[in-house]
């Protein structure tokens, strides 16, 4: 069995918990666990996972803890808060990538009007200056 396939398995029991199993040295979360961790510990997502050495083990949990998520690590680990947060930062990273989809949206929009308008630019510098 894959360990996406595990952690897929893990995950439809645990649903409000951020899932973290173990690949060699490394921990690893997958879609919206790893965008959770990303969000909290600042790691990069890379085709919809994240992982960091076993020896950030202890700092991610402490941190979990603190931020009150849920959380199951493969190896047994697990702790349920009655104030799970779980949710909340899947809210903030569904928002993030909706917030990133209208941005790039916007470049695109803004790009093609700058090839058709030469004074564009001038009027969007402007408008952000005189927003400020």
């Amino acid at each position: 069995m894959s360990l996406k396939n595990k952690y897929l398995d893990i995950k439809y029991n645990y649903m409000d918990y951020l899932v973290l199993i173990k690949s060699g040295i490394f921990y690893r979360a997958y879609y919206d666990d790893a965008r959770i961790l990303s969000n909290i510990m600042d790691y990069q997502v890379i085709d919809n996972r994240c992982g960091f050495p076993q020896t950030s083990l202890d700092k991610v949990i402490d941190k979990l803890n603190e931020v009150h998520i849920n959380y199951y690590v493969i190896d047994g680990t697990k702790k349920k808060f009655i104030n799970n947060k779980y949710n909340k930062y899947k809210d903030i990273i569904k928002n993030q990538k909706n917030n990133d989809e209208e941005i790039n949206k916007l470049l695109l929009e803004l790009k093609n009007k700058m090839y058709k308008d030469s004074n564009f630019i001038n009027k969007v510098k402007d408008l952000i200056n005189n927003g400020k």
